[in-house]
């Protein structure tokens, strides 16, 4: 009888053990994938900023005249999946 009840705890324990491995991974895959797409962002968030950073109106000697310039937002590009 005693043999059995050792037999379980230990094949609960593995089975614990097997499980918390795979949340670690799933995590630090979740965790890997964001920062994979970190440079990507960045680069596409900085080149739409530079256009609405620009002011959208002009001055010159007879005053501040408006521009035609449109809105720009950041726009991000999605990374093709490996």
């Amino acid at each position: 009888m005693i043999r059995f009840k050792k037999a379980q705890s230990t094949m609960e324990a593995s089975i614990a053990f097997v499980a918390g491995s795979m949340v670690m991974t799933a995590g630090v895959l979740i965790f890997a994938w964001g920062i994979a797409h970190i440079p990507i962002r960045q680069v596409t968030y900085e080149a739409t900023r530079i256009t609405a950073a620009q002011p959208s109106r002009s001055v010159d000697s007879s005053g501040a005249q408006p521009t035609q310039k449109a809105a720009t937002f950041p726009t991000y590009v999605v990374a093709a999946a490996e």
